[in-house]
């Protein structure tokens, strides 16, 4: 059951306690490494039964699979990741992951302007939100 966990979750602050999780959001097993994609959620419920938790891992899942994350964390209804230096915040509810991914994936590539980095997208509005 192991081999169908998409995400490994920390609760907190517990580095050393990772939960892992289906795209469903059922828990298969706990470990204390892991090569998945890590969420930490540092409050609200964890399991199947929260929309957002498992919104998150979806999107986590598919991110992951797009690009290097350096790790997703739940805040309200909002999701921080960190790519490749860039802070990026993404709404739990309300929009298609797949189109959220690949909105992110299109502001990544072509988001370099002359010298500047990008810094921050914020991808929550109906227009993304872009910090240098």
């Amino acid at each position: 059951e192991v081999e169908k966990a998409s995400v490994a979750v920390q609760i907190g602050d517990n580095t050393s306690k990772l939960w892992l999780v289906t795209l469903e959001g059922t828990i298969v097993g706990q470990t204390s490494q892991s090569s998945l994609p890590r969420l930490t959620v540092v409050s609200g419920r964890v399991g199947r039964e929260d929309a957002n938790f498992i919104s998150a891992v979806k999107l986590v899942d598919l991110l992951s699979r797009a690009r290097e994350i350096d790790g997703a964390q739940i805040s309200g209804e909002d999701l921080l990741i960190n790519t490749d230096g860039v802070q990026v915040i993404l709404p739990l509810v309300g929009r298609d992951p797949q189109v959220l991914v690949g909105s992110l994936q299109l502001i990544l590539v072509r988001g370099t302007m002359g010298d500047k980095r990008l810094s921050k997208i914020d991808l929550r509005f109906k227009n993304a939100v872009v910090t240098y």
